[in-house]
């Protein structure tokens, strides 16, 4: 039991003599002391459960989290700065206010990063369709390392301390997520996004480019090519007999084409750049 006790002490002689004294001591509450920790990567927050057990009192703690920091708090989160791997002794001592003291030490383990966070995107942007994009890992060395790729378009792939190559189906904006993995679990992403157009070197993926909308039409209607262009896009309307009715040049690849003073009827459109045709056919309703 605790609280204050009397210790008495008596001595006896073998002449039939004897003495004796007593003292006062106050017997204290004794804490037991222990915690639970796990080893976390850089950066992130490493929780301290606390299972310290005591009968009755108040108890104050102290962390030492053996990087220079301390904290009172019962059950405290700590972020470690190392960057590098780096094992630390946490010591966490329980007093109880009136009584005793106890103190548990464990060690933590700080995994680093992987090296290569980021990633480049290499490529001909203008062959979406066609010409393989290279995915480099870039800032530091890759040994080791094991990269997931999100590619944006619902796929993925994954490569092992090295870039990865990717063709996707057809043009457009795709945000690619790399995901790098070293060996001691730790992770680390970067999403960039690239903006995909079609080569028009022949006439077939010059045809693909072409977009003509809305079809059927009022008499207003947009032309979209989906490619990069080195010269003005031009395009030429012709109705059902072959006469031209409608002639626009633009310094890019989108545009609108008004031909609500025209009857209603099916009209051909051909959209001209970088020395291809691409003919589609619209139909203007009124």
């Amino acid at each position: 039991s605790i609280g204050p006790r009397v210790v008495k002490l008596t001595t006896n002689l073998v002449n039939g003599c004897s003495t004796s004294e007593s003292k006062i001591i106050n017997v204290g509450v004794q804490p037991a002391v222990t915690f639970k920790a796990d080893d976390r990567c850089a950066g992130s927050e490493v929780p301290f459960t606390n299972n310290t057990t005591f009968s009755q009192g108040t108890i104050i703690y102290e962390w030492d989290f053996g990087d220079g920091n301390k904290t009172n708090t019962p059950a405290p989160v700590h972020i470690y700065g190392s960057l590098v791997s780096q094992t630390y002794t946490v010591k966490l001592k329980g007093s109880i206010i009136g009584g005793c003291a106890d103190s548990f030490s464990k060690t933590v383990t700080i995994q680093p990063l992987p090296t290569t966070c980021n990633f480049d995107i290499n490529g001909k942007l203008t062959s979406a369709n066609k010409s393989p994009l290279t995915f480099t890992p870039t800032g530091g060395s890759s040994n080791g390392i094991t990269y997931l790729w999100l590619t944006g378009d619902g796929n993925s792939l994954t490569s092992n301390g090295g870039p990865a190559t990717y063709t996707y189906g057809s043009p457009g904006k795709y945000c690619v997520t790399m995901t790098a993995s070293n060996i001691a679990g730790c992770e680390c992403s970067t999403t960039k996004c690239v903006s995909l157009t079609t080569d028009i070197n022949d006439a077939e993926s010059m045809n693909n480019a072409v977009s003509v909308y809305p079809n059927p039409n009022g008499g207003i209607f947009n032309v979209s090519l989906a490619a990069e262009i080195s010269s003005d896009m031009t395009v030429n309307v012709y109705n059902v007999i072959g006469e031209l009715v409608k002639s626009v040049v633009v310094a890019g690849n989108t545009t609108t084409i008004d031909m609500s003073e025209v009857a209603s009827g099916v009209y051909t459109v051909k959209v001209i750049a970088d020395n291809q045709i691409a003919t589609k056919k619209i139909t203007v309703t009124k």
